[in-house]
């Protein structure tokens, strides 16, 4: 350790040059040109509001619905259509004059543009620039797109279990509407089919002269319209259902789903790059200017030490004369 003191004192201006070059004028020049302005919005979900299709079994509702929020946030943050719509809402268009232009702005918000889980109920949304004021325009944007988004995945799986419904009804209706003309024909046929019901509803015996093959017919076709009719009846009543639910789970959502805190233009930039750079450059420093040393200090045929002539010329020191201050 003594000798590695001694030899960092004889070399001192080796490192004290490199830390002037690569310390002190980055840092300086970092403090000019890279201040970084963040601005930042929360979102809040109310823990009842989910984005579930109507045709799930509602106990099957994920409990963290913040999570799956979170996940499409990520993805939507990475969506080249989603951030062509945030440079569509801000200032940001006017940096566009080519498609070489367009892409370094994408990648620019790809790269400071960020979300995370803020807690039980919210997302934090975050972004940092050079520009105060259009940091907290790409945050406003970001936001309002992505309770857009949410909103209309919410209305598309509506529609997509009402068009499922009525899907269902269309398809029964036709079922029950060819049952019946089969029942009517049947009763144009056989006249003593009406018979038939009168013995069912008046439970009152009834001399018939229709064979036991036709009995059976009648009562099949009669049990398929009544299936067909309650099946039609039933889902009916699910469509009718579902357009309630869909119209209450909108504005549930709406009302759920707000940002709490807005984005706000900055008054003071922020030191987390500055510190990063800072941090960086000084390693950086050390390791540049310990290497300088090192190099300085192997290829120096200088003899110095009673210890250098030893490992050098392998003869013993007969006598030293110290330096004279």
């Amino acid at each position: 350790m003594h000798e590695i003191i001694r030899i960092l004192r004889r070399r001192k201006w080796l490192l004290i040059v490199p830390f002037l070059i690569s310390f002190c004028l980055p840092v300086f020049l970092s403090f000019i040109f890279l201040k970084s302005y963040e601005a930042d919005a929360l979102i809040w979900l109310d823990s009842d509001t989910a984005l579930t299709p109507l045709v799930r079994e509602r106990d099957s509702v994920d409990e963290k619905p913040i999570q799956t929020h979170a996940a499409v946030m990520a993805q939507l943050l990475k969506s080249r259509s989603f951030l062509n719509e945030i440079i569509k809402r801000t200032d940001l268009k006017k940096d566009i004059k080519t498609a070489a232009d367009r892409e370094n702005v994408i990648s620019m918000l790809e790269n400071n543009l960020n979300s995370w889980v803020a807690g039980p109920n919210s997302l934090k949304l975050m972004y940092s620039g050079s520009d105060p004021r259009q940091a907290a325009q790409i945050v406003e944007a970001s936001a309002d797109l992505f309770m857009k988004n949410a909103l209309e995945n919410l209305d598309e799986q509506n529609d997509a279990a009402i068009q499922f419904f009525e899907t269902q009804l269309d398809q029964y209706g036709e079922q029950q509407e060819a049952n019946r003309q089969a029942l009517q024909g049947f009763k144009e046929k056989h006249p003593q089919s009406y018979l038939l019901e009168q013995k069912k509803i008046l439970l009152s015996p009834v001399e018939l002269t229709m064979t036991p093959a036709a009995q059976m017919e009648y009562d099949r076709i009669q049990k398929e319209f009544e299936y067909t009719s309650e099946y039609y009846d039933e889902t009916l009543k699910s469509l009718a259902r579902a357009e309630i639910f869909a119209k209450a789970e909108r504005e549930r959502y709406q009302a759920g789903f707000s940002i709490l805190d807005p984005p706000v233009v900055a008054t003071t930039f922020s030191k987390k790059k500055l510190l990063l750079f800072d941090v960086i450059a000084f390693l950086a420093t050390l390791f540049i200017g310990g290497g300088i040393v090192a190099i300085a200090e192997w290829t120096d045929p200088s003899l110095r030490t009673a210890a250098d002539v030893d490992l050098s010329l392998g003869l013993p020191v007969l006598a030293s004369i110290s330096r004279q201050n």
